[in-house]
């Protein structure tokens, strides 16, 4: 089981802050970011060991992951196995579907006996030609969704499989450097055009989507932020959906996404620096049900800090340790509680 797994799309290199959000007690980061979904398939699925001068690469690219698991594939789905049928065929489809996902995440092309070339990587640009300067890069709505998207399949794969129960996934950082152009559909009915550049009439960094934030104004109707902001609900919402359907049925009859405990939160608020309590007025913490210990369908004012509220979530959840100093006066958040 991988321990944490941080995975997501991001641009901004300006400080980890912006897309790690996992630490271990110490203040280290617990895991590094997979921005690429070949490195979260590697990193879920597992590199092949190696000892002596072995090259663990090529040797990971001359067989399949499925490969090591072959013969207990053929047992448990064979006339010998030991499963029921309903449970021999939810074996066969998790090993299809992994297939599925490598080849999509390695775009492998097999060469008869030579087997399969170097995977492809991905196309978007990653390190630090994704912030070049920290001007940033244009990007299409059509590369950032489908390249979001094949990551939040691997992910969502990951827990139902349950290679992973702990981790953080992002879609964008704070601060975004991308200047995003695209139609932008939902449902069938179109929501906006995206020119990022054009529209903010600025080049380089001005021209970038977070600037949308900081042009934020009460008095106005902010059709490109509302739009942005709609956006980044829509794909938050297309992971979500993976860990609530046929394939994320659990023992209770529950789907994994009502029996976890899952947030969604933001690192700023409505964007406007100048004001530190504008700043900080649109944080918000979404938090799943988690079978039923959480209140859902509600927005709650608990007028606490974020740390009693987290610190709550993680003593529900059965947590033994917690958050903050250890000679902090902490309290618990029962209005976050069913």
């Amino acid at each position: 089981m991988v321990p944490t797994l941080i995975g997501g799309t991001f641009f901004r290199r300006s400080r980890v802050g912006r897309y790690v959000h996992s630490y271990n007690s110490d203040g280290t980061v617990a895991a590094t970011m997979q921005e690429k979904p070949r490195d979260l398939f590697d990193r879920v699925f597992g590199a092949l060991a190696s000892s002596g001068n072995t090259d663990v690469r090529r040797e990971r690219l001359r067989r399949s992951v499925l490969d090591s698991v072959v013969d207990q594939y053929r047992f448990y789905t064979g006339k010998n196995s030991p499963l029921g049928a309903s449970s021999r065929t939810r074996v066969a489809e998790h090993l299809e579907r992994i297939r599925e996902y490598e080849q999509r995440a390695f775009v492998m092309k097999h060469k008869g006996k030579d087997g399969p070339t170097l995977p492809a990587r991905s196309d978007l640009p990653h390190g630090g030609l994704a912030d070049p300067g920290g001007q940033g890069i244009d990007i299409t709505l059509e590369e950032l969704t489908s390249e979001w998207r094949l990551m939040a399949d691997l992910y969502a794969l990951a827990i139902q499989m349950d290679r992973v129960r702990f981790g953080s996934i992002t879609f964008l950082a704070a601060g975004e450097r991308i200047r995003l152009t695209g139609e932008y559909k939902y449902e069938g009915r179109k929501i906006w055009d995206f020119d990022d550049p054009k529209q903010l009439n600025a080049s380089g960094d001005k021209g970038c989507s977070h600037e949308w934030w900081h042009k934020f104004n009460e008095k106005r109707k902010n059709e490109q932020l509302r739009a942005h902001a709609h956006l980044k609900m829509r794909e938050i919402a297309y992971f979500l959906g993976r860990l609530n359907n046929d394939d994320s049925k659990e023992a209770n009859g529950k789907t994994i996404l009502e029996n976890s405990m899952i947030t969604i939160s933001t690192e700023s608020g409505d964007g406007r620096h100048s004001n530190s309590k504008r700043e900080l007025s649109g944080v918000f913490h979404a938090i799943s049900g988690a079978n039923g210990r959480f209140k859902t369908g509600e927005i709650i004012d608990v007028g606490a800090e974020g740390i009693d509220v987290y610190n709550t979530m993680l003593k529900s959840m059965g947590a033994s340790g917690r958050l903050g100093p250890k000679k902090r006066d902490s309290r618990e958040i029962d209005s976050i509680r069913a």
